[in-house]
């Protein structure tokens, strides 16, 4: 499961561009609400004056569900990537203390 955010869709979805978003908000949008990845530190604050500036509700915003399935497949394969190697390190100690 994995949050997602999505004001960059949102805004191309309504036609509104970063400067006509900043105007209504009254300050600069920082740099890092402005990519796909979700924010790491976003206060209720600043969430509720995207929310009114824009006429949505956070939900439009943010959303929670279920990875993308390519992202699960990269996840297993690292994580068995990852395994394979132990076991080869595994397989080499066993080898010398023989």
């Amino acid at each position: 499961m994995g949050l997602r955010w999505h004001l960059v869709e949102h805004l191309e979805r309504i036609g509104l561009e970063w400067g006509t978003l900043e105007a209504r908000l009254g300050f600069a949008v920082p740099g890092d609400l402005r990519g796909a990845v979700p924010p790491i530190d976003l206060s209720l604050s600043v969430l509720a004056d995207l929310c009114q500036a824009l006429g949505c509700q956070p939900g439009d915003l943010l959303s929670w569900g279920p990875d993308d399935p390519a992202e699960q497949a990269e996840r297993a394969l690292a994580q068995d990537q990852l395994f394979q190697s132990f076991l080869a390190y595994k397989q080499t100690r066993d080898d010398l203390t023989l």
